[in-house]
């Protein structure tokens, strides 16, 4: 079982496909790192998982949720008041990994 699991996901802003059918699996206990470029789509891949962003097209499973983004949300809601649940777990160690990539971004850049 996977702890995130992304199947297709589709992401526009403004008629411009950003994420296009991006897959990602994350085990349990597994550390993964989203690099790239600026612009590259890495937080709105973030933000589409957290659903702060509504993607177009794809699904999301964190645990044992899925929200499917081919019915509305708003249809969802009981799955999504879970899925904040679930997500509220992760949040802590989540911010300490963010905080260890800046600071390597930060020492890097001083190379």
């Amino acid at each position: 079982m996977s702890a995130i699991e992304v199947k297709n996901l589709v992401k526009k802003f403004h008629g411009q496909t950003v994420l296009h059918g991006i897959d990602l699996e994350v085990k349990p206990g597994e550390v993964v790192a989203i690099i790239g470029p600026s612009g590259s789509g890495k937080t709105t891949l973030l933000r589409s998982i957290n659903l702060l962003e509504q993607p177009e097209a794809g699904t999301i499973t964190v645990g044992d949720i899925t929200i499917d983004t081919a019915r509305s949300l708003s249809q969802q809601k009981s799955l999504i008041r879970q899925f904040a649940s679930a997500r509220r777990g992760l949040s802590s160690r989540t911010l300490i990994c963010f905080r260890i990539v800046r600071c390597w971004k930060t020492l890097l850049k001083g190379r």
